[in-house]
């Protein structure tokens, strides 16, 4: 009873804002008549947006399904204290603002870019579409991760066990482990494509117009909440659509979560193909963690009044935490 109840208290915290917007609609829908319709429903210059923001989010949310299975069958084969000590660190990658990946990437590239150019090749395009899903996919990735990873550790022992002597363990992987994770890999997915379609800051560090800026331009310009959210339905249309799914999803997710210790007792042998593809993702996820720390970490010691400037800040920090 009392789970239930905070349940609900907090489905309610949720969901008040977005409830307290669409009654604003509500009551304002008769006085906008046809302009409400025109806002709501996006035509010409905003949906070619509407479709970009859904391409690229597409794109991240398959790469990023993509990249979680491959690094968590890797990451699922290490002893159960490792895996522990893994998952806490790609948790704490995750909360790493998009901004920072953002920052950490256009220096690298400006790097690469010299380098290319010393040697007379093709230089590396700074802004663009390419850039954009990069970006967004660093910035998601140890959450693509670390949701695949909770996916197969919540399998049933026994049953990979009961199969891994009539079959390859990539038969195992592939007919009994990915299966069974595979609804919590797809509800990961969904979440990755509802928060690339909302995200708006990284495709606009590199001009990439997506739907998702029309609404902040929209409110900027009228500072009426009731055209911007009229304005938001689309992208809360394919919001609700991707969330239901996951909801449909997660209730085949197995209910059975291992008990502690390590999951193969004898380690499993993956084909060659299989661990090169495992090995690009795990180094994909370690650039992940490198790259900001190798550019921006020396950025942060070349300034000379470091601490200051963190005094400086120190009400806006204070605010942050107290909103998180």
């Amino acid at each position: 009873m009392l789970r239930r109840l905070v349940a609900l208290v907090a489905l309610g915290t949720v969901l008040a804002p977005l409830l307290a917007l669409l009654g604003q609609v509500a009551v304002a829908l008769p006085a906008v008549g046809e302009e409400g319709a025109v806002l709501a429903l996006p035509t010409g210059r905003r949906l070619t947006l509407l479709a970009r923001g859904g391409s690229l989010a597409v794109a991240v949310a398959l790469a990023g399904m993509a990249l979680g299975a491959l690094a968590g069958t890797a990451l699922w084969r290490l002893p159960a204290r490792a895996r522990r000590l893994v998952r806490v660190g790609v948790w704490v990658a995750a909360f790493v603002p998009s901004y920072v990946h953002s920052l950490a990437w256009t220096a690298a590239a400006g790097e690469v870019q010299r380098l290319l150019s010393g040697l007379g090749l093709p230089r590396v395009p700074l802004r663009g579409w390419g850039m954009a899903w990069w970006v967004q996919l660093m910035a998601l990735a140890p959450l693509a991760v670390g949701l695949a990873l909770a996916g197969l550790e919540s399998l049933d022992r026994e049953a990979i066990d009961a199969a891994r002597p009539l079959r390859s363990d990539a038969a195992v992987l592939a007919r009994v482990a990915l299966p069974m994770a595979a609804p919590l890999v797809a509800a990961g997915g969904a979440l990755l494509f509802v928060l690339a379609l909302t995200d708006y800051a990284v495709p606009s560090l590199f001009q990439v117009g997506v739907y998702a800026m029309e609404i902040l331009t929209e409110f900027s310009a009228n500072h009426d909440p009731v055209r911007a959210s009229l304005v938001s339905m689309p992208l809360l249309a394919l919001a609700a659509v991707a969330v239901g799914g996951a909801l449909r999803l997660l209730p085949r997710v197995p209910q059975r979560p291992q008990a502690p210790g390590d999951v193969w007792v004898v380690a499993p042998r993956w084909p060659r193909w299989l661990r090169a593809l495992q090995g690009a993702a795990l180094a994909i996820l370690a650039a992940q963690i490198v790259v900001p720390l190798a550019t921006l970490a020396p950025l942060a010691a070349a300034e000379p009044d470091l601490a200051g400037a963190l005094y400086a800040a120190r009400r806006e920090i204070a605010r942050s935490l107290a909103v998180a």
